[in-house]
């Protein structure tokens, strides 16, 4: 008899051993998820404070971008250094290079907005500190992986991000030379540079 009480004993003393273990375990991965929902939370409002606080448009430089008007432009980065006037050909199309750093940077400027922006300064800030002289690997982490262009058509030294939400297919293109960013072209439609 005393051998069955002791089975009995020793059965319920595993049993309760087990429920223990067992709750431990789930609170514990109750604790790590919480953990991992508290991080991703984290760094999503870190993204976000990052792209709030980021002076520069994705498809802009130095405050300005597509669409602006050349007294914004002018307001933004000072009067440039010179200003070409170009013959389109067309009657109602009026456009005008601005051309900054020495000719390193040029704003397209078409009908009074900014339709074209494109410099090789290493002094012009663009998205998320992309500029001039960063290496492609850092470029490609500091985009907006889901706006990088897949296009058979794009030559192997460029790397092209679009805005496809924009009302006109607005695109940057970062041209690489030995793994380095050294010409960013900031554009409105289909145009090649």
């Amino acid at each position: 008899m005393e051998k069955k009480v002791s089975s009995k004993v020793l059965i319920i003393v595993v049993v309760v051993f087990i429920i223990i273990v067992i709750g431990a375990m789930i609170i514990k991965n109750r604790q790590t998820e919480q953990n991992i929902v508290k991080n991703n939370q984290a760094n999503n409002l870190e993204e976000m404070a990052v792209a709030e606080n980021s002076e520069t448009p994705l498809l802009g430089m130095d405050n300005i971008e597509m669409g602006d008007t050349d007294e914004e432009v002018i307001e933004a980065l000072g009067e440039p250094e010179s200003k070409e006037k170009i013959e389109t050909g067309f009657k109602d199309v009026e456009e005008t290079r601005l051309i900054y750093d020495g000719g390193d940077t040029t704003i397209l400027i078409r009908n009074n907005k900014v339709v074209e922006i494109h410099s090789t300064s290493v002094n012009r800030r663009f998205y998320n500190g992309t500029g001039i002289s960063i290496s492609q690997s850092k470029l490609e982490e500091l985009m907006p992986a889901n706006l990088k262009v897949q296009d058979p058509n794009i030559p192997d030294d460029s790397i092209v991000y679009a805005d496809l939400n924009a009302e006109e297919y607005q695109y940057v293109r970062f041209a690489t030379q030995q793994g380095e960013v050294v010409e960013i072209v900031i554009a409105i439609g289909d145009k090649e540079n």
